[in-house]
């Protein structure tokens, strides 16, 4: 049951607002692009390393890799905290995980991120959250913030999703890296 439910909660979703970088970045050298794409969720290589029963229901710690195709072109290493609450049905995930790649033809970069969080509803299968690439590792510096659909992917299966946001950095191209679907991004 408990990879059932946490095949569920990896399926990825989440909006952002993309209003937090101000409106004087552009005078400091920095490219604000915005961004789409779509991804992979590799449910079955992910690992489980420890599942704890709560009042609730139970916690798990994994990891777990997700591909990132479009605009933001590499991998994800995604280190999950998946909490689920069985009586109202609902998952939350939050934890650590970082992004390796490019960003809308930027140099390799590594960004990490440990202010995620989904929120499942197990009922519907709808996913909620939020995503902030926000701390450069290695590569040109920049930062991410980006909204991400999917279906809940069935138990064992990888599950498919699409981003969009914005993204602001230094070696950006406006015209973005391999696009997709852009959807309905917001005009900034």
């Amino acid at each position: 049951m408990a990879t059932t439910l946490l095949a569920c909660a990896m399926t990825v979703a989440c909006s952002v607002s993309t209003a937090s970088a101000g409106p004087g970045i552009a005078k400091r050298g920095i490219e604000q692009v915005s961004v789409s794409g779509n991804g992979v969720h590799r449910f079955s290589e992910s690992i489980e390393h420890s599942t704890t029963v709560t009042e609730t229901g139970i916690t798990i710690l994994s990891t777990e890799v997700i591909d990132l195709f479009g605009d933001l072109n590499g991998q994800i290493l995604y280190h999950p905290v998946t909490e689920i609450d069985f009586g109202n049905q609902v998952l939350v995930n939050t934890g650590h995980q970082v992004f390796s790649g490019t960003v809308a033809g930027s140099a390799p970069v590594l960004i990490y991120d440990d202010k995620f969080r989904f929120d499942v509803d197990l009922a519907k299968g709808q996913v909620r959250g939020e995503v902030y690439l926000d701390r450069s590792l290695a590569g040109p510096r920049m930062f991410c913030e980006l909204k991400v659909e999917g279906p809940v992917a069935p138990p064992g299966q990888n599950s498919e999703f699409t981003y969009e946001g914005t993204c602001w950095g230094l070696g950006l191209k406006k015209d973005g890296g391999i696009s997709s679907p852009a959807g309905n991004l917001p005009k900034n």
